[in-house]
């Protein structure tokens, strides 16, 4: 740190008095600006009285914050983030409000015995000890891929999901009494195609992911099949889940398919396996994750996915004034399928291009949500003179209900005339974004 300090200058040694004046005037000077720096030792008084400008640079090598008044670094609020985002606060307040409950109860009915308040005490000891299992929540993705929790590009066929960590490994089981955080390694799950199996994955059938432990390590593996592709079911022999504690389980006991192998199954009691996502088979023994078929769920650890589906012809004609699917052709969508009731939105961009014979003919693009009419958000342009070109779009935000949902471009031609649309250069799209 620099101090600004005034020092007198000796012209000349002959006035011996003089010249002890000055020197001793100078050492005053320099001696009262060393009290007004900071000492690299420490050496009192050392503090600060007024800001300390750093002028834009770092302060290097602090320690590890140890009391309320210590500095903290980046490295010390991204650690703490990491430590928040997997602490399940709501079931450990939960379960601290029933033990509190508990003893508050507990005290109430033995009051004036010091042998019964004890064992209350040590009980709710054990309870909090058995609460601090709860404080993890569950880090891994499914995946199609090996090693790559968030897949980016398209994925087609697979016939294995992966549960795969995301920075750490953590999943929490509930063993009957607690909640228990286990780690685990990346865990392949083989899709059954054989028909003759119980549980085998059936094409265009939807399915929950589930897991469990096996007793040595945590084992995955898919429930029933849903009811359809937009509902679990409920009761025995169904895939119903249940809210345990703030986390989804199997509601009722239940029978997983852990490998392609006949006998690769296996019996969880009810609340025993907690639930990890869903998907929709693309196939027999087949999934499919693809910015057209979005068809593999997370229900822990979700990330943005990219939604996308082009027209490849060239252009095409379609005058007639009533709503029916780009081009004709029913695959000029995108599909998405949704684990969870809630919670989803799913964010569209559609774009068209346009050309009328006539002045003033109307063209129309809209989306439709299930279904062969358009949702209420609709696009509409009017020619400007003959040949002349109309790029037209619109945004669109949907909150998808649960399991599959097909967003369906559609255009509506002008009722006279001739109207053309056009294709395969990204005119005729469909972009967006869900999070899963």
């Amino acid at each position: 740190m620099a101090e600004q300090i005034v020092l007198t200058d000796l012209v000349n040694l002959q006035n011996e008095t003089t010249a002890v004046n000055a020197i001793n005037s100078n050492n005053t000077t320099i001696e009262e600006a060393f009290l007004d720096v900071l000492s690299l030792s420490g050496t009192a008084p050392n503090q600060m009285q007024s800001q300390l400008d750093m002028n834009s640079n770092p302060i290097l090598n602090l320690p590890t914050p140890i009391s309320q008044s210590s500095p903290v670094r980046l490295a010390d609020l991204t650690e703490f983030e990491q430590f928040q985002n997997s602490v399940d606060l709501s079931i450990a307040l939960a379960q601290a409000q029933t033990y509190s409950e508990n003893s508050a109860t507990s005290a109430t009915s033995s009051a004036g015995s010091a042998t019964s308040s004890a064992a209350s005490a040590t009980a709710a000891a054990a309870s909090a000890t058995a609460a601090g299992q709860l404080v993890l929540s569950t880090t891994g993705r499914l995946t199609l891929v090996s090693g790559v929790p968030v897949t980016t590009s398209d994925v087609a066929g697979a016939t294995t999901i992966y549960f795969t960590p995301v920075e750490n490994s953590n999943v929490t089981i509930f063993n009957g009494t607690n909640w228990v955080t286990h780690t685990f390694s990346e865990i392949a799950l083989a899709l059954d195609s054989t028909t003759s199996d119980p549980g085998y994955i059936a094409s265009n059938n939807a399915y929950d992911v589930f897991a469990y432990w096996t007793g040595t390590a945590v084992g995955i593996g898919t429930g029933p099949a849903w009811s359809n592709l937009n509902s679990r079911g409920t009761g025995a022999g169904t895939t119903q889940i249940s809210l345990l504690n703030g986390k989804w389980v199997n509601a009722n006991s239940i029978t997983l398919r852990y490998g392609s192998a006949p006998g690769n199954t296996t019996t969880v009691a009810a609340q025993l396996a907690t639930y990890l996502g869903s998907f929709r088979a693309s196939a027999n023994g087949q999934a499919t994750d693809s910015q057209q078929f979005r068809l593999l769920f997370n229900n822990y650890q979700p990330a943005i996915r990219r939604l996308f589906r082009v027209e490849p012809s060239a252009f095409w004609s379609w005058s007639t004034a009533a709503w029916h699917p780009v081009n004709a052709n029913s695959q000029n969508a995108v599909v998405v399928f949704n684990g969870m009731p809630a919670g989803m939105t799913v964010s569209l961009t559609q774009g068209a291009l346009a050309q009328g014979t006539a002045e003033g003919q109307t063209v129309a693009i809209s989306i439709s949500t299930n279904a062969t009419s358009p949702d209420s958000v609709s696009a509409q342009g009017s020619i400007i003179a003959n040949a002349t070109y109309l790029p037209f779009s619109l945004s669109y935000n949907s909150v998808p209900g649960l399991g599959q949902t097909i967003y369906t471009m559609m255009e509506l031609g002008n009722g006279s005339g001739t109207q053309s649309f056009y294709g395969s250069s990204s005119y005729a799209y469909l972009l967006g974004t869900v999070p899963m």
